[in-house]
């Protein structure tokens, strides 16, 4: 058997709880979760106006996930453009970040 291991703290497990309400409430609703890659492309900054500056990835895999994200929006777009260019233009997305 496995040792038991309680939360470390009682306010992260109330957080979590009302994250997952929330999911159930939303899937609910019609909408499908998305979960998009934290790593992006720095044009998505100039693209759609982000402010802030990016975190730079010192050594990235490609120079299309060369910074991390400081928002959600740039990876709710891109999903949104990729399932447009393959016909389902009709979206009910959500992400939780």
């Amino acid at each position: 058997t496995l040792p038991y291991i309680r939360p470390s703290e009682e306010e992260e497990a109330v957080e979590l709880e009302i994250e997952q309400k929330l999911k159930e409430i939303m899937v609910g609703m019609g909408y499908t979760e998305i979960i998009t890659y934290s790593f992006i492309s720095p044009e998505h900054k100039k693209l759609i106006g982000i402010p802030g500056d990016f975190i730079k990835i010192i050594n990235p895999l490609t120079k299309d996930q060369s910074v991390m994200r400081t928002s959600l929006v740039p990876g709710m777009l891109e999903t949104i453009k990729t399932n447009i260019n393959y016909g389902e233009p009709n979206l009910r997305l959500f992400e939780i970040g």
